[in-house]
């Protein structure tokens, strides 16, 4: 536990790129590359806790794209 405190403490700066990078990898992944965004938002509907947050946030973007091509 301390040689694993004193790795933190002496590389913190390594560590907050190395989750920077994750966080934007995940991003550009998500964004630009279908089957990984089909990969996560399975994952997602599987995970009781999150599947009615998912299935909630697709029903509200499907309305709202639905009612505006009712204005249009």
């Amino acid at each position: 536990m301390l040689k694993a405190s004193a790795f933190l403490q002496s590389s913190w700066y390594l560590i907050i790129i190395i989750i920077i990078s994750v966080v934007v990898v995940y991003n550009l992944l998500y964004k630009y590359i279908l089957p990984f965004k089909i990969l996560v938002d399975s994952i997602f509907l599987k995970v009781p806790v999150l599947s009615d947050v998912v299935k909630t946030f697709y029903l509200y973007r499907f309305s709202k794209l639905l009612s505006d091509f009712y204005r249009s």
